[in-house]
């Protein structure tokens, strides 16, 4: 076999990636968290919070989300030798691949439940991992993919709120 491979739909529920054993992250927590963090250091608004719903009387607006998708694919190259592939990572041959794609909406709606502004981060990459750089990195691609995707929802929320200020008013 020329190599094995991984295909995780949930990463957050897997157990065995090409150089990791676990992905430790709550998808809906964690990045509804650093969402409100993106807002808090934009400036946008004059004040942000994260909550699980109980504090939702008290804001002007509300961002919601939906997961579309996070997914993960690895495969780890065993060069037709399987359990003595490995033998050419020592000389520096690849040991596999992994790649991460992120998707998910964001809507921004007032009191009445109008929606004010949407956006879409639909992202994905990949990188080679070699014995000896990039093992670890299995998922550390997400991260960055959603920050630079918040960076740019930022940026299009400011332009709506300067196109549009009665909206936010």
């Amino acid at each position: 076999m020329p190599f094995s491979w991984g295909d995780y739909e949930r990463p957050d529920a897997a157990s065995m990636f090409l150089s990791i054993v676990k992905y430790d992250i709550t998808p809906s927590e964690d990045l509804a968290k650093a969402t409100a963090v993106s807002l808090r250091h934009s400036n946008i608004f004059q004040d942000t919070f994260f909550t699980m719903g109980g504090e939702k009387q008290n804001a002007d607006f509300i961002l919601t989300g939906r997961i579309k998708m996070l997914k993960y694919k690895g495969k780890m190259f065993t060069y037709c030798l399987s359990v003595y592939g490995p033998i050419f990572w020592i000389f520096g041959a690849p040991a596999g691949m992994s790649e991460n794609r992120i998707a998910l909406e964001l809507q921004l709606k007032n009191k009445q439940g109008k929606v004010l502004w949407d956006w879409a981060i639909d992202k994905e990459e990949w990188i080679v991992q070699w014995l000896y750089a990039r093992m670890g990195h299995d998922c550390k691609m997400f991260a960055q993919m959603y920050q630079d995707g918040m960076n740019d929802a930022m940026n299009n929320l400011a332009k709506r709120i300067r196109e549009r200020p009665d909206l936010f008013k």
